[in-house]
């Protein structure tokens, strides 16, 4: 009996999945340790900022974007536009982050940048709860065109992940790429 081609592929990257999984595990884990709130934070700023946008767009400024839901549309570009820049940022800076990791262990090392965006990809699942919640207090209808939503997410991710794959490959050498992007600068190495 011939092994599937999937069984094949789970074999052969059988090493890097489970690392993958660790990784992601633990980053995710340490990323709020110590703080107070927790996971909530990654909650909190996009609502705070969807508070400000909305303050000053919505009621100060009046724009409705000529939009049925203005609001659901404002949270859910915070909520895409924080993904693609967490993604990126994180990126960036995850190999030098983890270099001594490189130096100590041989693994693939695509499996860190992979492992920082599957970490943003977690942050934008849950901060979809809240768009719905959003969506339902807005009073919007959940049709199946709601569906389009998983291969706008999907593309979004690859290009992220691309994009991360990229500048994670130019940070290791020149240390001013935190300054061209959003980078958080606490992760950049002297």
């Amino acid at each position: 009996m011939q092994p599937t081609f999937v069984k094949k592929l789970s074999e052969r990257y059988r090493y890097s999945l489970i690392l993958l999984k660790e990784l992601v595990i633990t980053d995710f884990k340490l990323r709020y340790q110590g703080s107070i709130l927790g996971y909530l934070w990654s909650l909190l700023k996009p609502l705070m900022i969807f508070l400000i946008m909305y303050v000053v767009f919505l009621k100060f400024l009046r724009f409705d974007f000529g939009v049925p839901h203005p609001t659901v549309y404002l949270f859910a570009g915070i909520i895409t536009w924080n993904f693609f820049s967490e993604t990126t940022g994180n990126a960036l800076s995850s190999i030098v982050g983890k270099g001594d990791l490189l130096r100590k262990i041989n693994f693939p090392k695509y499996v860190i940048v992979l492992a920082s965006s599957l970490n943003a990809l977690i942050n934008l699942l849950l901060n979809f709860v809240v768009l719905a919640i959003f969506m339902v207090l807005d009073g919007v209808h959940f049709g199946p065109e709601l569906l389009w939503i998983v291969p706008i997410v999907v593309e979004l991710y690859v290009f992220s992940l691309a994009l991360g794959f990229v500048l994670g490959t130019m940070f290791v050498r020149p240390r001013h790429m935190t300054q061209l992007t959003c980078a958080p600068p606490s992760l950049s190495v002297k």
